[in-house]
């Protein structure tokens, strides 16, 4: 499902329109220690760090770029939450500060900081190998 975010990247800025390959990994690693000692997102419900899980597997098949968007709905389905826990977890994550969890036009935004950073620097680096590989020929 393409949520609109896509490989959007962020802002007006598009990877792209850039001319840059968004390349699908077909796994995403997962640093266990770091899951497990994240402060704020220990102090998440249970069912917050499940449903947290989730969104960030479906940022991982959207493109990687942090960033997912959809109705209360659609996150509810993908989430496979009911709407009480989709609330409870939307409030979770933004009072923990865990997530950015934006609400707007019926929509959600939620952001994966560090998810959002690792795919600014993977296209910056693109970019700068592009232009690098351009100035040699």
């Amino acid at each position: 499902m393409n949520t609109g975010i896509g490989r959007l990247g962020f802002g007006d800025w598009n990877a792209e329109q850039e001319g840059l390959a968004v390349a699908k990994a077909p796994a995403r690693q997962i640093y266990i220690k770091d899951w497990l000692s994240d402060e704020k997102l220990g102090r998440c419900r249970p069912e917050t760090r499940g449903i947290w899980m989730d969104v960030i597997c479906h940022m991982h098949q959207d493109g990687g770029t942090g960033v997912f968007r959809a109705t209360p709905e659609e996150l509810m389905r993908l989430c496979r939450c009911t709407s009480a826990e989709l609330e409870r977890s939307l409030i979770d994550l933004k009072k923990t500060k865990a997530a950015n969890v934006t609400r707007r036009n019926g929509n959600v935004t939620l952001t994966n900081r560090r998810l959002q950073r690792e795919h600014k620097n993977v296209v910056a680096n693109r970019l700068r190998q592009r232009k690098h590989r351009q100035k040699g020929t």
